[in-house]
């Protein structure tokens, strides 16, 4: 049973480590442009919009569908950064093994 207890108290601790990790990460803020900077987002590691800045020259365009669009990819791209550097900085914990459950 020694090395039960021994396997738990690593299990605790890689979850500790991970929590910690993911704390981190959602409080870290990810910035991305768009459109040749035209467009710049930011987020929080949690994937929470905060800011979203638009150039005026964008701001002329009349057609408010292109804007739209690229306001949609902007933020998918953001998103999609965000779970990647996620992933990967939480893989580092765990070895890259999957654990299904923890997060």
């Amino acid at each position: 049973m020694a090395g039960y207890g021994q396997m738990m108290k690593q299990m605790n601790k890689l979850q500790r480590d991970m929590e910690k990790k993911q704390a981190e990460l959602d409080a870290r803020e990810f910035v991305k442009t768009a459109n040749s900077g035209m467009i710049t987002l930011k987020a929080m590691g949690n994937k929470e919009l905060t800011s979203i800045t638009i150039a005026d020259e964008m701001m002329e365009v009349e057609d408010k569908e292109l804007l739209q669009d690229m306001l949609v990819l902007a933020v998918n791209d953001l998103i999609k950064e965000i779970e990647e550097v996620s992933e990967k900085e939480l893989a580092k914990l765990t070895g890259g093994m999957k654990m299904p459950g923890l997060f």
